[in-house]
């Protein structure tokens, strides 16, 4: 029997189950591809969601990693404005100790490093990106972030961990970690997709194996104080579908009061009944409901003669395309600005990536848009399809 990776609790029941579905960065050469048990699961004693199957997390952040930050436009004004926000709430000091854990391509911490602050230090355990990184003059540490690892590395006035604590495979030992590292009156700020947004928009497709808990802030407010460490504020964000900033101290520092935004939200999520398994009993029966109306909707495109692309190659889009059982005769291909994973195949779909140059080339009818969260942003960039008549088509 399976138990909580938090509490130790074998109370879980199953929110939705994928079958076999393959690593949703795993983008391959060949059409042999590895897949693994997908399914989620509800612990009522802690009330965090959680894969039931771990991944050894070196397999899915490996050095052929392809996610980069730095090709969306949002994320870098996403980090422009958290640059301003974060330098004017703490007051930091050109001097003060920033480390960002999980730094990708150093795509945030360059924002820092272009407005005079030197002390930064990236931690980020894809060669991949990290090298990336080390190109635009970030020290980066390869390594992922651990209380070990904390042990050897200097003490932040400022931390930084966005979108990672739901991708550590032990998160009382990364939660040990950020306490370890900061200074006394060091703050830590952490962002993840908010699971109230998550189960309230039923977005079954940002499941996957590489998210290994998916939190809300009651539960949050839970494990971090098991270590010493208290929320003083959050905010919630429109990233990645809906997610939360939260501001951490140490409970011995008495600098920061307490915000109402904490008892704010927090009641909205048990308002919401976030720690009741009920809660998320329909989330499958939805999940099919979309799959139908997918299918039709393209089929419908492709019988009248349609040319349907896809626009990008998200995680959200393996799992997505991978439910749909599509392959390469639903959708011929797809595009992506990342140069890292063009020429390759959407895995366990055989779907093709290519540069978005093709476009203009071969004037596809509808272009179907997987990462949605930034569909804004696709569609202003590439709104000359209307030229030959062509559409987007976004299913959120």
């Amino acid at each position: 029997m399976s138990e909580c990776k938090n509490c130790k609790s074998k109370h879980l029941k199953s929110v939705i189950n994928f079958g076999k579905m393959p690593l949703a960065n795993d983008f391959i050469k060949s059409e042999n591809v590895r897949k693994y048990n997908l399914e989620i699961m509800f612990c009522e004693e802690c009330y965090l969601v959680q894969v039931k199957e771990y991944i050894n997390h070196k397999i899915i952040f490996n050095d052929n990693y392809k996610y980069f930050s730095s090709y969306s436009k949002t994320i870098i004004e996403n980090g422009k404005e958290y640059f301003k926000k974060i330098t004017n709430k703490l007051q930091l000091n050109k001097d003060a100790s920033i480390i960002e854990v999980a730094s990708n391509d150093g795509y945030l911490l360059s924002i820092f490093k272009e407005n005079g602050y030197n002390n930064l230090l990236g931690i980020e355990p894809t060669k991949s990106t990290a090298y990336s990184a080390i190109k635009k003059g970030i020290n980066t540490k390869v390594e992922f972030f651990t209380y070990n690892f904390a042990k050897n590395i200097q003490k932040a006035d400022l931390l930084i961990a966005n979108n990672v604590i739901t991708h550590v495979p032990d998160i009382n030992d990364f939660i040990a970690a950020i306490d370890y590292s900061l200074n006394d009156e060091g703050i830590a700020t952490i962002e993840f997709q908010h699971l109230y947004q998550l189960i309230k928009n039923k977005y079954f497709e940002l499941f996957y194996h590489e998210h290994f808990t998916y939190l809300s802030l009651l539960t949050a407010k839970s494990i971090f104080n098991n270590h010493g460490l208290e929320i003083f504020d959050v905010e919630e964000l429109q990233s990645q579908g809906g997610s939360l900033r939260l501001y951490i101290k140490k409970s011995s520092n008495k600098f920061y009061p307490i915000s109402n935004n904490v008892e704010k939200i927090t009641k909205k999520e048990l308002d919401f009944k976030l720690n009741q398994f009920k809660t998320y009993s329909d989330l499958n029966k939805y999940a099919e409901q979309i799959k139908d109306n997918i299918k039709k909707h393209i089929k419908d495109k492709k019988v009248s003669g349609k040319k349907v692309i896809c626009y990008g190659a998200p995680a959200k889009g393996t799992i997505l395309l991978n439910y749909l059982n599509f392959s390469k005769s639903d959708i011929e291909y797809t595009v992506d600005k990342n140069s890292n994973k063009q020429n390759l195949l959407i895995p366990g779909t055989n779907i093709p990536i290519y540069s978005v140059d093709i476009i203009k080339k071969d004037k596809p009818d509808c272009i179907f848009i997987l990462p949605w969260n930034i569909k804004e942003e696709i569609m202003e960039e590439h709104k000359y399809i209307k030229e030959w008549g062509g559409q987007f088509i976004s299913y959120r």
